[in-house]
């Protein structure tokens, strides 16, 4: 399973980056490589079944002991 997360992140990044290389939108690139880097560790988060930190979960809690 992590062969196919590692060649899909590879096949997106041969597919976009040449575009913005080429375009020298390079403000672009940053955000792009940004965003598939939260990407790949969210990706490798959820493959590996790693605890993480939610914002969400701990609201909910901090809510329910308040009622």
């Amino acid at each position: 399973m992590i062969w196919l997360f590692v060649l899909l992140i590879i096949v997106i990044i041969l597919v976009e980056t040449p575009e913005l290389i080429k375009e020298k939108s390079y403000n672009e690139l940053i955000v792009f490589s940004v965003f598939l880097l939260t990407g790949i560790a969210l990706g490798i988060i959820y493959l590996y079944d790693l605890p993480y930190f939610s914002v969400l979960m701990e609201l909910a809690l901090m809510l329910e002991y308040q009622f």
